[in-house]
């Protein structure tokens, strides 16, 4: 399964919104299956993003038991959750062709921030 960025922040931003979604092992997002939003948030837990663990069987290989936001995973939504300042991001690297790390998208979202702020 390809890692999309667009659920990789959508997840975050739906589990800041609803705090009573902790703990959980159900997520539900329109256009995406369960599968995905699983294998996401396992992607989410490895990048220390969210803080849970992997409550999957060999049936549901992507299930998760999602406890809490880390500090990460609140920096990143802060960076994040402007979508102007996403679009500006997402079509930046599109342009470029490029398939990035959260940490370059991160840094990326970061300097466009300073950049709207006129920061640096």
């Amino acid at each position: 399964m390809k890692r999309d960025m667009e659920l990789i922040r959508r997840i975050p931003l739906q589990l800041e919104a609803d705090t009573e979604l902790f703990p959980t092992t159900v997520l539900k997002l329109q256009r995406h299956s369960q599968a995905e939003i699983g294998y996401h948030m396992l992607l989410l837990f490895d990048a220390g993003l969210v803080e849970g663990h992997s409550a999957g069987s060999k049936g549901d290989p992507y299930g998760y038991m999602a406890e809490r936001l880390t500090w990460d995973g609140h920096d990143f939504l802060n960076l994040a959750r402007n979508d102007s300042v996403w679009k500006k991001a997402m079509s930046g690297l599109a342009e470029k062709g490029l398939d990035v790390t959260i940490d370059i998208l991160t840094t990326y979202l970061a300097k466009l921030t300073k950049k709207m702020l006129m920061l640096g």
